[in-house]
């Protein structure tokens, strides 16, 4: 699929329980009954089709506000993204606590950074948190990394806003 993996360490350990391309043993941990990985993560999807641009906001310049529904649904905003360049941009995501993802301890925004380099992603780390990064973004949190505040409110409503100083 050409799936980059996400949340791997320099020595090689996949460290993320968000990503089937990460540590797809994380759901065992939890529950020692479970078969199968968590979920993929929604620039995995958008790149085998199963999102569409229409699904995806990207940041204007200034920020902005997005609404954000589940990234495994199948209506609304699935994906947010933020570009921080041209070879590194943010991914900013609803992960529900159900299905192939219920071994997270509850619903929340996951971020991550991506990195591109001869248009292939060659990098995605989650910010949130340490690992197994099942500690998402709760309502009335916030998160300040790469030069741009995520800020969550009701509802699953995310504000984005360049850093100040940045």
């Amino acid at each position: 699929l050409g799936w980059q993996h996400s949340g791997v360490e320099k020595a090689g350990q996949y460290l993320s329980a968000l990503d089937v391309m990460s540590n797809s043993a994380a759901p065992r941990e939890i529950d020692a009954d479970r078969r199968d990985a968590s979920d993929t993560l929604a620039l995995n999807r958008l790149y085998a089709g199963w999102l569409t641009l229409a699904d995806v906001w990207a940041m204007p310049a200034a920020g902005g506000t997005v609404v954000l529904s589940p990234s495994t649904g199948e209506e609304g905003t699935l994906l947010a993204v933020v570009a921080l360049g041209s070879d590194r941009f943010l991914t900013i995501e609803l992960l529900t606590a159900d299905g192939l993802d219920a071994h997270l301890p509850t619903d929340g925004i996951a971020v991550h950074v991506v990195v591109v380099a001869s248009g292939v992603v060659t990098d995605m780390t989650p910010l949130v948190g340490e690992a197994p990064y099942t500690d998402l973004l709760q309502p009335g949190g916030t998160l300040t990394a790469e030069g741009v505040e995520i800020s969550v409110g009701a509802a699953w409503s995310v504000t984005i806003v360049p850093s100040l100083g940045s």
